[in-house]
């Protein structure tokens, strides 16, 4: 009967069972870190292809460049370059922060509002299809609130 690849990897599989407490640990390490590195490839994979790619429009892209270098001069030094990078880096977060503190007050809002609003319920007898000559009409009971 030929070894076959099946026969291999089950005899090493048991071989490594066997092995000491090292070995073990090592194997079972490598495999370990081979199977994350395998998923995350998958991952980057699906997320290449499902997603499409997000890019800013290039008029703005050219706009921003335009204003870069007519800030930019000669004669300005790396620190005043560096903190015209900060400026702008703070006032994006500045805005981004906006965003999310817009957003959580609506959330919040909605939520006081949906919190706040009181439930009424009402009990009454069931309304029939027909009515009997001479019978009185059952009166609704209000419930004291």
């Amino acid at each position: 009967m030929p070894v076959t690849f099946y026969h291999n990897v089950k005899k090493f599989i048991r071989d490594v069972q066997r092995s000491d407490v090292a070995r073990r640990k090592k194997w079972f390490i490598g495999g370990s870190f081979i199977s994350v590195l395998f998923i995350l490839i998958l991952w980057v994979i699906y997320v290449n292809i499902g997603f499409p790619a997000v890019e800013p429009s290039i008029p703005a892209i050219e706009k921003n460049i335009q204003t870069q270098t007519e800030q930019n001069s000669a004669d300005e030094s790396m620190f005043q370059i560096f903190e015209r990078g900060i400026k702008n880096i703070s006032n994006d977060f500045k805005k981004q922060y906006d965003v999310f503190k817009e957003h959580i007050e609506k959330g919040i809002g909605s939520l006081r509002s949906g919190l706040e609003r009181k439930n009424t319920m009402y009990i009454q007898g069931a309304r029939l299809n027909f009515v009997l000559d001479g019978l009185d009409p059952i009166p609704s009971t209000h419930l004291p609130q």
